[in-house]
């Protein structure tokens, strides 16, 4: 073998030591587990590797006469041993740090812990695990309740624009219907309902909903303008399907309502329920939280029994002084009757008074004089509100 050729060896002997390093402590990283094997290996392979070259440039040696072949064999002889030394070494040096301090077996040992759940002597966790899943016919979100809410007597004031969020802290009872785009769920307490229950929503027939909302007519307030009212018969319903209501002595009960009209900031939602009483509607107008669940935002009330419920959304009397001969943006009005949001229309009750036009923004314009209550209609984000406008 010629110097070129056994050099060339020797660096292509060098490159391979070196990707093998590289390719073992990448796994090394990649499995903390066995990066002391990873970690012998690279040694013992250090030692062969570099062995192996000694032997092989020693042979060269020998071949070109530099060393005699007795003194060939004893070096082999010499270099052998070595290595088996090291690589004996190398293990018990593995195996005292790996195995002796724990380190290997208590990550194995970690996983299996982790894999396995401790069984309980009286069964209680499959006893419970049952409990959970009679519990809801939905997935739980993990969330926990905030009481601060908006008290059903407040005044025509819109809604908070920053919403509480309303969350179950380790609801025994989450059950959600959906009806016609409208989410009404019931979240309660552990031990409010037994286990088993299940949710029964269904809207009303004409005939209850006219008599619904003749009793709900009471409550509400004179000055309000009503936007949307929807009223379901709610009801939640034990494993042989009999209505039962909540214990609340041992834990709260609310109904949520999710739906669009949350979001406008311009209408305040209130909640109503209705009992059927000796053939007598009465009518309890619910303290409503404005919030959010479930990562939507919603209309919720706590409650102590199910029946018949109304959500309704409403706005203020809503009022404009306007001169005669003026002409005004459209936007100054709804900042002054506190409206909010994109405008798609807007409509005078009688134009010979005063016009609603478009011209690059809305304005209005009064024409003359008027002494009569006049009205001015806008529609924003798809909701219609009445401003009466005066000239006094």
């Amino acid at each position: 073998m010629d110097k070129k050729r056994f050099e060339t060896r020797i660096l292509y002997i060098k490159a391979v030591k070196k990707s093998f390093f590289k390719v073992s402590s990448e796994y090394g990283r990649r499995y903390p587990a066995f990066k002391y094997a990873f970690f012998a290996l690279n040694v013992v392979a250090a030692v062969l590797i570099n062995l192996f070259i000694e032997l092989l440039t020693f042979f060269h040696r020998v071949h070109t006469g530099f060393v005699s072949r007795r003194d060939a064999f004893a070096r082999a002889v010499a270099v052998f041993v070595a290595a088996t030394l090291v690589v004996a070494g190398v293990d018990g040096i593995y195996t005292s740090v790996a195995y002796g301090s724990g380190a290997a077996s208590g990550q194995a040992v970690e996983i299996e812990e982790n894999d396995t759940e401790p069984e309980d002597a009286d069964g209680d966790n499959d006893e419970q695990s049952e409990e959970s899943s009679d519990e809801t016919d939905e997935e739980q979100p993990d969330q926990t309740i905030d009481d601060e809410s908006s008290d059903s007597d407040q005044d025509d004031e819109t809604q908070d624009e920053e919403s509480e969020k309303i969350e179950d802290n380790e609801a025994g009872f989450v059950a959600s219907h959906s009806i016609d785009g409208v989410k009404i769920t019931v979240l309660a307490d552990k031990d409010v309902f037994p286990a088993g229950c299940a949710l029964s929503v269904r809207t009303v027939t004409k005939n209850e909903e006219a008599e619904v909302d003749d009793a709900v007519e009471e409550k509400r307030e004179d000055d309000r303008n009503r936007v949307s009212s929807y009223t379901y018969d709610i009801k939640v319903l034990d494993e042989e399907g009999n209505e039962i209501e909540p214990d609340t002595d041992k834990g709260d009960v609310r109904v949520i309502f999710t739906l669009d009209e949350v979001k406008n900031d311009n209408l305040k939602a209130d909640i109503y329920h209705v009992k059927d009483v000796d053939d007598e509607l009465k009518v309890e107008k619910l303290r409503t939280e404005v919030g959010v669940y479930d990562d939507q935002e919603v209309a919720a009330a706590k409650t102590d029994g199910f029946s018949y419920y109304t959500v309704e959304f409403t706005y203020g009397d809503l009022q404009y002084v306007m001169d005669g001969d003026t002409e005004v943006l459209l936007s100054e009005i709804l900042d002054e009757v506190g409206l909010s949001g994109e405008v798609s229309d807007a409509v005078s009750s009688d134009d010979s008074l005063f016009t609603a036009y478009f011209d690059g923004e809305w304005k209005i314009k009064a024409l003359k004089a008027f002494s009569t209550e006049e009205t001015l209609s806008v529609l924003i984000d798809g909701v219609g509100y009445d401003i009466k406008v005066t000239d006094d």
